[in-house]
């Protein structure tokens, strides 16, 4: 098996129950700007290769018709058109984990020790923020990294935190505080005229975004900027209400209602921002 897979939560999470069921799986781990590129270079290798947590352009879409042995599973609602092919599932309703968990299950895959991950996944990649383990869950991942994370549940499915774990996660959550407080912001007006916050941000992404969208109650929607990259990435979030996807979408980026974003060419990263106000 191939797993081609996002390099988030969900996409990690992933990785985890497709090595939890076949050890031997060739993981990796993409963005949206290099998805397309790895794909090419996998084309011709004769193992089932899944797609998750992303999506393909037009022309790999086209070209993947006649591969076989081809299963594409993501939930942005950008990637709805890829639902014309047989062998791609967009579906809005779960994170990539899940319509892969999902997927599992029905072909009788013994994954069922993974429900709870799975769940947890779900609620923190969907914005639902039901479960406080959820957030804890994405920061065991920012702390130990991908392979780190990937191995630990692969070995142990079970949510409950040994005590060293929850040692760096209570160490996490103090610097989490400090850094979304004394994080600067501008408090900026698209062309629409919707009001939005604006800040750079090289880590702790979402953390950041919740903190400001329940400060400023009045404003549509957050963008953040992280230039500690080769490419540059802009992310963008909301309360639900307000569709940050079609704007990232605009500049090639995808994601879904509340989450989304996109990658910008460093030279370009201030005349983006000056577009998005429309001067």
């Amino acid at each position: 098996m191939i797993l081609i897979t996002h390099n988030d939560l969900d996409g990690i999470g992933c990785a985890v129950l497709a090595l939890a069921i076949n050890p031997e799986t060739k993981v990796y781990i993409c963005t949206y700007d290099d998805v397309n590129k790895v794909v090419a270079n996998v084309f011709s290798e004769k193992d089932e290769l899944f797609i998750t947590d992303l999506s393909v352009n037009q022309e790999t879409a086209e070209k993947l018709k006649t591969r076989g042995q081809v299963t594409l599973l993501d939930h942005h609602k950008t990637a709805a058109w890829l639902n014309q092919y047989p062998w791609a599932q967009v579906d809005t309703s779960y994170c990539g984990t899940k319509l892969f968990y999902n997927y599992l299950i029905s072909h009788n895959a013994n994954i069922k020790p993974y429900e709870d991950f799975v769940m947890l996944v779900n609620d923190y990649d969907l914005w639902l923020h039901k479960d406080p383990r959820s957030r804890q869950l994405n920061r065991l991942l920012q702390i130990v990294g991908d392979y780190g994370f990937i191995s630990r549940f692969v070995t142990k499915p079970e949510i409950n935190f040994a005590p060293v774990e929850q040692f760096l996660l209570d160490l996490e959550e103090e610097k989490i505080q400090n850094y979304c407080q004394n994080t600067v912001v501008y408090q900026l007006v698209d062309q629409e005229d919707n009001k939005y916050i604006f800040a750079f941000a090289e880590r702790y992404t979402s953390e950041l975004a919740e903190y400001l969208l329940k400060k400023y109650k009045d404003y549509a929607y957050v963008m953040l900027a992280n230039l500690n990259s080769i490419h540059p990435k802009i992310s963008l979030r909301s309360r639900g209400d307000f569709d940050v996807s079609a704007i990232a979408k605009q500049h090639g980026g995808g994601g879904h209602k509340a989450a989304a974003g996109f990658s910008v060419d460093p030279k370009l990263l201030f005349s983006t921002i000056l577009e998005l106000r429309g001067n």
